[in-house]
C-alpha cells in the first residue's frame, strides 16, 4: 500500500459519494467492528493483486467490495485478520480499556472469598490442587484442615482424596449406566378415572 498512497478526500465528489453510499448500505447492526474487519479484508485482498492504477474508494465500499465480501469465506476474513496483527494494524476507533489485575487485588479477592465459600471456591477457582501449606491465605485460613485433608494428603499413586473422589464418582456401575439408560423399565398403563366417588 505504500507504493500506491491515496488518501480519502470528502471533498471530491466521488469519494464522499462513494463513503455515503457504503454507509446507507451497511446493515443496522454494524458497528465499529464489522467496518474495521470489512475495510481490512478489502485492503487484505487489494495487497494480494496487481493493479496498475491506483484505487478508487469504490474498490473498498463499492458493490464489488460487498461482493467479495459475501463470497469469501470466512477462513480467508480470518486471514485479512492475522495479516493485520502482523503488521500490527490496529482498530483507531476501538479502546482497549482492559488491565490485568494486579497480584495483590487477586489475593485480596483470594482471601476474601476462600473465607465465605472454603475449599469449594478454592477448588472452582484453582482447579484440583489449590491447597498450599506455605502460603498464608491457606495456613490462616478456617478451613485449611478441610482443605489438608482433601488436597494435601496424597495416597500412593500421588492422587488427593479429592482426585480420587472426582474419579469415583465419573466411574458408574453396570446397574446405574442401565438406570441412566432407562434398561428395564416397565411402562404400566394407567387408566384415567373418570369416577371420583362422589355422591350424585
Amino acid at each position: 500500500m505504500k507504493e500506491q498512497p491515496r488518501t480519502l478526500k470528502m471533498n471530491k465528489p466521488l469519494h464522499r459519494s462513494a463513503v455515503v453510499s457504503f454507509m446507507e448500505t451497511l446493515p443496522p447492526t454494524a458497528g465499529a467492528d464489522f467496518i474495521w474487519n470489512f475495510l481490512l479484508f478489502q485492503f487484505y485482498v487489494f495487497v494480494g493483486q496487481d493493479h496498475e492504477r491506483k484505487p478508487m474508494p469504490s474498490w473498498f465500499m463499492g458493490k464489488e467490495a460487498w461482493r467479495r465480501w459475501s463470497e469469501y469465506s470466512d477462513e480467508a476474513k480470518w486471514h485479512a485478520r492475522d495479516w493485520a496483527r502482523e503488521k500490527k494494524l490496529v482498530n483507531p476507533v476501538k479502546t482497549n480499556t482492559y488491565e490485568a489485575v494486579s497480584d495483590d487485588v487477586f489475593r485480596r479477592e483470594r482471601l476474601r472469598m476462600s473465607r465465605i465459600s472454603g475449599p469449594n471456591f478454592c477448588e472452582a477457582k484453582f482447579g484440583s490442587s489449590p491447597y498450599n501449606p506455605k502460603d498464608e491465605i491457606c495456613y490462616t485460613c478456617p478451613f485449611e484442615k478441610d482443605c489438608k485433608m482433601l488436597f494435601g494428603t496424597k495416597d500412593a499413586s500421588g492422587k488427593s482424596l479429592y482426585e480420587q473422589i472426582s474419579e469415583s464418582a465419573e466411574k458408574k456401575s453396570a446397574t446405574e449406566t442401565q438406570q441412566l439408560q432407562g434398561s428395564h423399565v416397565t411402562i404400566r398403563e394407567v387408566s384415567r378415572m373418570t369416577d371420583y366417588g362422589e355422591d350424585d
